[in-house]
């Protein structure tokens, strides 16, 4: 995802457009949208790519209602009737059967949402996705009780326009398959009769090239990172992770932004002898060192089966001597917090993207630093993390290590994205750094009560 777009969205009355990097970082004082923004994100990237509906409540975050998450003035007088929602992105389309070589074409997907006629679930009205000069453009106008919808490709333009019963629903075409499941009540448009659109001006007639254009803005056909990559679909992390526990029951093995099955998931690999497991564990174990939390870690079955118990243990040793083995439970908080981030990111086959809120909790300044070095190494790979953060020391890290060039992560990689309120309003600032790892394009009120609280360190007021 390179760029996301909202207006009146949660405090986002103005329309803004930000640049997304490989490695972005959320930062700004609390209840400024940080969180509101990574949900955006959430059901942005579902809704493209794994046909998930946007209804804004998805784990871990529960925006609330329609009237909760369009704009409100402070004083409750403003209230937005719709909010709009809008990324662009690389796509490599293509299958494994294909003789071409797939290329990344660059895509977007804007969704307008307005207050439901029944319920409280947001209702999407507008959608258009584009992919290279291809566009499909579609509506449905409540109060007519109309469906429209407008196809572009390089050969001309065509429309549509039908009743759509008792009301409508958009995603006839942007999410179709080869009998089209989805589509408005009463209508039936089989593959066959794309013929239904009429053209716009001197278009000629869809032919079967147009329609395979066309096909490419079917999102979920084809998973955005599911080709070529190793990794795919999106990850979000909890800002609070599942507290440790004595002894494990297994469980269903699933990514859930609280880390609940992430033991069961590294019990499950040792009870398998899974190959994969030596591999997680030396990389589990290197990153513990690094951290300084941990040097070993240690799965304890306590029985033959699948389906018995097990424990998690940790050593941590010094320069002296070695530790002995200790139950999870029994060592520090930050490593149980910190220990399903860790996994998650360091997994075969994991995801693509990943939102990640406040990764430094219960962490010492030390191994919130390291944190830093971790996402420039994830990032590194060709993954995509945003973070939220109120960490300098995991932002300071991060710009060094790409300032001194510890991966192949460049200044154009890392974006810090600011969340400014103001009196109205929330307004976001990107900064960037230079090759020399200083920030650029900073507001004045970047970083204040920082300069604040040194400036009376160094002169106490008389």
């Amino acid at each position: 995802m390179e760029s996301v777009t909202l207006e009146n969205f949660r405090c986002f009355r103005e329309k803004q457009t930000v640049k997304l990097a490989p490695l972005t970082l959320l930062v700004g004082e609390n209840s400024t949208g940080k969180t509101s923004f990574m949900a955006l994100i959430q059901a942005l990237a579902e809704y493209a790519f794994e046909g998930v509906e946007p209804h804004f409540k998805r784990a871990p975050f529960d925006l609330g209602s329609f009237d909760d998450i369009a704009y409100t003035s402070t004083n409750g007088r403003t209230r937005a009737e719709s909010f709009e929602a809008a990324m662009t992105g690389r796509v490599t389309w293509g299958s494994l059967d294909s003789e071409r070589e797939p290329k990344p074409t660059l895509t977007s997907l804007a969704l307008t949402f307005s207050k439901p006629t029944r319920g409280t679930v947001p209702t999407l009205v507008r959608q258009r996705a584009a992919a290279g000069e291809s566009w499909i453009d579609e509506s449905v106008v409540v109060e007519q009780k109309e469906y429209k919808a407008i196809l572009h490709t390089e050969s001309g333009k065509w429309s549509l326009s039908i009743d759509s019963g008792s009301f409508g629903t958009v995603g006839l075409f942007l999410r179709f398959n080869d009998s089209f499941d989805a589509h408005p009540p009463n209508v039936t448009l089989p593959y066959s009769q794309f013929d239904l659109f009429g053209p716009v001006g001197d278009s000629p007639a869809l032919t079967k090239q147009d329609v395979q254009q066309l096909r490419q803005l079917d999102f979920q056909r084809e998973p955005v990172f599911a080709y070529e990559a190793p990794y795919h679909g999106i990850a979000a992390i909890a800002p609070i992770r599942s507290r440790p526990l004595r002894t494990y029951q297994p469980s269903f093995i699933a990514q859930d932004p609280e880390g609940h099955s992430v033991a069961s998931f590294l019990a499950d690999l040792v009870y398998r002898q899974d190959p994969v497991w030596p591999s997680l564990k030396g990389h589990l174990e290197r990153i513990g060192r690094q951290f300084e939390i941990f040097d070993e870690i240690n799965v304890r079955l306590l029985g033959a089966g699948s389906g018995d118990p097990f424990q998690l243990q940790i050593r941590i040793s010094d320069e002296r001597r070695k530790g002995m083995l200790r139950n999870l439970v029994d060592v520090g908080y930050g490593v149980s917090q910190v220990l399903p981030l860790i996994v998650e990111l360091l997994k075969p086959g994991g995801a693509a993207q990943f939102l990640i809120q406040q990764p430094e909790v219960h962490l010492h300044p030390g191994a919130q630093a390291e944190l830093g070095s971790l996402f420039c190494e994830v990032a590194a790979q060709g993954r995509q993390l945003i973070v939220e953060t109120h960490s300098d020391h995991l932002i300071d890290r991060i710009r060094m290590d790409v300032r001194d060039g510890k991966t192949s992560l460049t200044p154009d990689d890392v974006r810090i994205l600011y969340f400014e309120r103001g009196d109205l309003d929330v307004k976001i600032h990107e900064i960037w750094y230079d090759d020399m790892g200083n920030l650029q394009n900073t507001p004045s009120g970047y970083r204040s009560f920082f300069m604040k609280e040194v400036e009376r360190s160094l002169w106490p007021p008389d």
